[in-house]
């Protein structure tokens, strides 16, 4: 699976796509935003990654694989990050 944050009329949403099929997982479960929201849940889960997107994929509504590439952003966004010294 590759995994994309894509931009949407409502804001990002992210997509996990095969070879053939690009599936919203968003839609799916409304608290995935991006690949760190994904990578939080399988280790709560205690699974890798594509294990809890095949899970994911039974209720996530298709997408047209072309767009998905067009409206792909960042796979995350870098936390603000602050040093002192």
């Amino acid at each position: 699976m590759r995994y994309y944050r894509v931009a949407t009329d409502q804001g990002t949403t992210l997509v996990a796509r095969d070879d053939e099929k690009a599936y919203d997982l968003t839609a799916a479960r409304d608290g995935l935003r991006d690949f760190c929201d994904l990578a939080r849940v399988a280790a709560v889960l205690d699974t890798d990654i594509d294990g809890v997107t095949e899970r994911l994929t039974a209720d996530a509504p298709l997408l047209d694989a072309e767009s998905v590439a067009e409206r792909a952003t960042l796979p995350a966004v870098p936390g603000e990050v602050w040093a002192a010294g």
